[in-house]
C-alpha cells in the first residue's frame, strides 16, 4: 500500500491507517445513526455500525499483539477517580 507520497508503507504503518478509517467510519456512521428518523433506518444503521466495531476491535486486537497499539492497564484507583469525575458531571447537567 503507497502512502500519499507514493512510498510503500510497511504492515505497521498500514495498520494504523486501517484503524484510523474505521474510526472515522465509526464516527460517521454513530451521527448518521443520530440524524436518522425512522425505525427502520435505524435499525440497518445499527447493523451496520455493530459490524464496523468489530472490524475495529479485530484490528486493535491484532496490532496490539504484535506490540503496535500497547495499553496500559488503570489501576483502580484511577478508575474510581474517573469514575466519580463524570459522576459528578452528569449530576451538573441533570
Amino acid at each position: 500500500m503507497e502512502n500519499k507520497n507514493g512510498f510503500m508503507l510497511d504492515d505497521k504503518e498500514s495498520a494504523e491507517d486501517l484503524l484510523t478509517s474505521e474510526k472515522a467510519i465509526i464516527g460517521a456512521y454513530s451521527h448518521l445513526l443520530c440524524e436518522s428518523a425512522t425505525p427502520a433506518v435505524k435499525r440497518s444503521i445499527m447493523s451496520i455500525l455493530d459490524e464496523e466495531y468489530k472490524v475495529q476491535e479485530e484490528l486493535f486486537a491484532a496490532m496490539n499483539k504484535k506490540g503496535w497499539y500497547p495499553v496500559e492497564g488503570a489501576d483502580d484507583t484511577k478508575i474510581a477517580q474517573t469514575k466519580q469525575k463524570f459522576s459528578d458531571a452528569v449530576s451538573a447537567v441533570g
